[in-house]
Parts: C-alpha cells; structure tokens; sequence
C-alpha cells in the first residue's frame, strides 16, 4: 500500500522509492506464496497489489509528463520574408523614431508635413502616395539620421545632402503620381 501512495506522487523521486518499495513487496509475497506451512493468500493479495500499485504509478507518472510536455511554451517560428533578399534595404525599418531607420511609412507621414507646411495638399487624400515616397527615401542612401528627422517632418540638411535629398523627393513624386508630368517630358 505505501509503495501504490508513493508511486502515485507525481515525483519522480517519489515514483523511484514507491516503485523500489513495491519491488520489494513483490518479491517477498513471491517468496512467502512458495514457502512451506504459510497461509497463501496474504501472499497472492501482496503479489496482486503491488503489481496494480506498479501499473497505477505509471499511469500517473505517464500523465504527468504528458501534461508538463504539453503545457511547454513553444516560441513563434519565423516566417519567411515576402520578397527577395536583393530587393530590400540592408537596415530593416525601425518602430520607433529614436534609433536606426524609421519606416517608410513614418517617412511618408513627415514628408506629407513638410510638403503641407510649404501649401502643398495635393496629395492629402491619397495615403499611397506618401508610403510610396517614404519607401524612395528607405531605400535611398540618405543617412538614418536625415530619415529620422524627415519623419519627424523637420529639414536639417544642409549643402549637397539636401540637394540630394530634395532629388529624392522630386524622383519619388514623379515615380509615385504617374499622371504627373516629369519636366524632361516637357
């Protein structure tokens, strides 16, 4: 009986000392049942015993790693980009505007600030507009700093920087509203 209670502890030192204890059980029931001059039957309820004891206690140790197993936090696999390698920018885009690249949309929202503040709204209602110049500008090789401050709808830059910047921003609005005009096809 004590190795059946300790074998049903779901331990597995608790399982190893109920499984020795009814190990023992067993083997001396085994003996008293050929033993001359005893009453048999104490011996074969033994036998019974710590045979079902043994069962019982796997059963128990069985469902309780099977319970500890399944309840193992699996972490989430990563997927698979959506596009090749080759048509991405090395720096992937950052979710906040204080360190690496901002992402193209929040790109687009400054610019979207700047191009307001200087009376233009064209392109107010049109949101893809700006997501399409902020990605010109991500994958431009304008530093993470000029793009932080670009989405922070502020211009630092000064001298050829902001020249190339404002070519940037002219390439992406001809390159994002096809129906505009590009001065060369004047």
């Amino acid at each position: 009986m004590l190795g059946t209670i300790l074998a049903c502890i779901p331990s597995f030192v608790t399982f190893g000392i109920g499984s020795f204890v009814l190990l023992a059980a067993f083997v001396v029931s085994l003996i008293a049942v050929f033993k001359r001059g005893t009453v048999k039957w104490p011996s074969i309820v033994g036998i019974a015993l710590s045979i079902i004891g043994g069962i019982i206690g796997a059963i128990v140790l069985t469902i309780t790693i099977a319970t500890a197993l399944a309840n193992i936090p699996v972490p989430d696999l990563p997927t698979a980009p959506s596009s090749s390698p080759a048509d991405e920018p090395s720096d992937p885009p950052a979710t906040g505007d204080s360190e690496g690249r901002p992402s193209p949309e929040a790109i687009g929202e400054g610019y979207k600030v700047m191009i307001n503040a200087g009376g233009y709204h064209q392109f107010d209602d049109d949101p893809e507009f700006f997501t399409c110049v902020g990605e010109h500008f991500y994958d431009s090789d304008l530093s993470d700093e000029v793009l932080r401050d670009l989405a922070q709808g502020m211009d630092n830059t000064t001298g050829a920087e902001k020249d190339h910047a404002v070519q940037i921003g002219l390439d992406a609005t001809f390159d994002c509203d096809p129906s505009l005009p590009r001065p060369t096809d004047q």
